[in-house]
């Protein structure tokens, strides 16, 4: 059997000899090498070995050389040519062309602005005979003559194999039901809009192109109406509810498993108050009873809800029925009381939770004169413990920029732990503003026993109403009510910590002022993984080195218990992840000195460890680090604008690559 290289000097033999041919005609018949014999001599599992070393121009480059190439090289790198892109340059250039074919089953389209690219694109996959795309996306691109279009669009897809089709940051008007009619087997559908554009009139086109004139003719029939069964997943703006567009489009799919509604970066147009409808939840989910990721407000990328559709496609009755995951991160298209009917009717199904910038409903008395009342979007909770409903299956609660209801913070925070409480099987946490207060911290410490992740933000205290702010600050004055709200929160994290949820294996901390030296101490011991401290000002440079300095200690300590007890299993299950500690990350504070560099460098486990505006990095610690003892140690060192000298930055770059340093040192002023 042929080596891979001998076999990879045959065909370079062959080409150079094809070339030799087709320059010199006095050549004779017996000195041309046949490129038949090649691929009928050698194995499948050689050649496809040969073409896979070869980068995608370079196995064009062979397939214009001699037609027996060109037809035989796409069966056995498939992995390569499977993949074409369009640009500007490449519709100039036929030779370019020689990559597709029926082995083409990805199509990308980037910034085509000029008139008709788009459509000449199309033209040149249907002349291809490229019947077999299965995803196609169209980045920056215009569209122009959407008839043509659409009449092209259904040329290409006459076998019904077109499966994902994306418009990113399209610009032009977009018929969303006429393109979706026009892929009858579509399963996904994105559109991100980068202005809001209407739904335009479309007409059929008399006259197809000179191109597409020589192909099959496929009856160009426009059904807005169709019923999309196999679309699974859906991605478009939800300001398309501003002309009522996106109903007629979500009746169209009743298989819908993931809905994506972006806000996009129209904010301006995103007064609820000027629609005509605004947005209804529970009519969603009525139009399409089957989805269970639903994302609203939010261009969330979540690569995992796409495979969740592909594998919904795949098996449409596997899935149990019930919402998964809801997430929001702006409440302006609906009302805010529609979200917690909605998350209760699927308390048994939903898992994901994120919430922002929630506000409550303002609702004006009959009375004139009088203040409007304010309602709470967690009014409903008083239903969960009147039948004892319990979210079972939720894991994950983020909450962000929520707004305090009811005028007063205590009845606020009691409607807070509520929620905590009925949802005793939360692995990830995510908190900021006046939510992070040390009765929900409590809460948290004693109803959540599988709690693995810990993230603390700090925000602004929102009132609801400016009455109830002043009667609150007649009773007690605001300086005393924040020191002892800060007090009672250290306290209750370090609970939380060192003996709540033993689990615990990340925390993030960020912008808070109780957090100090104190807290740091009980962060060691806690034995996280994954440890994230970010603009705290009163963290010290004497507490960080501390804290590496009793990380290391308590590693050692538990190698030497380890040693001793071989083979024996620890009582304590946080003495047996004392030397796990593999993430530090430290943002926004000047704190990094040489002693604390030269302490990390004695770890045994620290993986990772990120740097971010921190100021002027001492060399003689970052030394430290590029050790050579320690070179086993740390895998991944990031430097994000921070002032580094020339030498060691150099060494940073040779030990860890040249992406460990970002930014300019001259961004952190000195």
């Amino acid at each position: 059997m042929m080596t891979i290289q001998q076999n990879n000097n045959m065909i370079s033999h062959t080409i150079d000899n094809t070339t030799i041919v087709n320059r010199t005609a006095t050549t004779t018949t017996t000195r041309r090498i046949q490129l038949n014999d090649l691929f009928t001599g050698l194995p499948y599992e050689v050649l496809c070995s040969i073409f896979s070393h070869l980068s995608q121009g370079d196995l064009v480059l062979c397939m214009s050389l001699h037609p027996t190439l060109a037809t035989y090289i796409p069966l056995y790198a498939k992995s390569k040519l499977s993949t074409f892109e369009f640009q500007s340059d490449t519709l100039k250039f036929p030779q370019c062309w020689m990559g597709l074919g029926p082995h083409v089953d990805t199509v990308i389209m980037h910034q085509l602005m000029d008139p008709n690219c788009v459509n000449n694109a199309l033209e040149i996959l249907v002349e291809k005979r490229c019947f077999n795309i299965k995803k196609l996306k169209l980045s920056e691109c215009r569209v122009s003559h959407l008839e043509t279009f659409i009449q092209l669009l259904q040329q290409l897809d006459q076998r019904e194999s077109l499966r994902e089709l994306t418009f990113e940051l399209h610009r032009d008007q977009m018929p969303y039901r006429h393109i979706m009619s026009a892929c009858p087997k579509l399963t996904h559908f994105s559109c991100d809009l980068e202005e809001i554009t209407f739904e335009p009139k479309i007409q059929p086109q008399q006259q197809p192109s000179s191109i597409t004139s020589t192909t099959t003719t496929i009856p160009h029939t426009l059904a807005p109406k169709t019923i999309m069964s196999h679309l699974t997943y859906l991605s478009v703006n939800i300001l398309l509810q501003r002309d009522n567009r996106l109903y007629p489009i979500l009746e169209m799919c009743p298989q819908l498993t993931c809905l994506v509604l972006g806000y996009g970066f129209f904010v301006h147009d995103g007064d609820p108050y000027r629609w005509v409808k605004p947005i209804e939840l529970g009519t969603i989910l009525q139009l399409c009873p089957k989805i269970a990721y639903f994302q609203c407000n939010s261009w969330e990328n979540n690569p995992a809800w796409i495979m969740h559709a592909k594998h919904a496609s795949r098996n449409n009755n596997e899935h149990g029925g019930g919402l998964r995951e809801f997430i929001t991160d702006h409440v302006g298209m609906y009302d805010s009381q529609q979200i917690m009917p909605l998350l209760l009717q699927h308390r048994h199904s939903i898992q994901v939770m994120k919430l922002g910038n929630v506000r409550h409903q303002q609702r004006q008395n009959r009375d004139e004169g009088e203040e409007p009342v304010i309602r709470s979007w967690l009014h409903s909770l008083e239903e969960m413990e009147e039948h004892d409903y319990y979210f079972d299956q939720l894991h994950t609660l983020m909450l962000k920029n929520i707004e305090m209801a009811e005028g007063d913070q205590d009845e606020a925070l009691r409607q807070m732990v509520r929620l905590i409480r009925r949802c005793p099987n939360l692995q990830e946490i995510g908190l900021d503003g006046w939510i992070v207060h040390g009765q929900v911290l409590d809460a948290i410490a004693t109803t959540c026993p599988y709690l693995r992740r810990l993230d603390l933000k700090k925000g602004s205290m929102s009132f609801s109403s400016p009455r109830a702010k002043l009667a609150t600050k007649r009773r007690r004055s605001e300086a005393d009510i924040q020191e002892e709200q800060q007090r009672t929160a250290q306290q209750s994290l370090i609970h939380l910590v060192t003996h709540g949820c033993t689990l615990l294996q990340s925390i993030q901390l960020i912008g808070f002022q109780w957090v100090t030296d104190d807290l740091l101490l009980p962060l060691v011991n806690g034995c996280f993984q994954e440890i994230v401290l970010a603009d705290l000002p009163n963290i010290t440079s004497f507490g960080m080195e501390q804290f590496a300095r009793q990380m290391v200690i308590l590693q050692k300590n538990s190698n030497n218990n380890d040693n001793n007890r071989m083979g024996m299993r620890m009582r304590n299950p946080r003495q047996q992840r004392r030397q796990q500690l593999r993430i530090l990350m430290i943002k926004d504070m000047q704190v990094v000195t040489r002693e604390l560099l030269d302490a990390l460098s004695q770890s045994n486990t620290l993986h990772t460890l990120q740097l971010c505006r921190c100021g002027v990095l001492p060399d003689d610690g970052l030394e430290a680090l590029l050790a050579d003892d320690n070179a086993k140690k740390m895998k991944k060192l990031c430097i994000d604008c921070c002032t580094v000298s020339y030498d060691v930055r150099v060494q940073i770059r040779k030990r860890f690559g040249t992406s460990s340093i970002k930014g300019l040192p001259e961004y952190w002023p000195e």
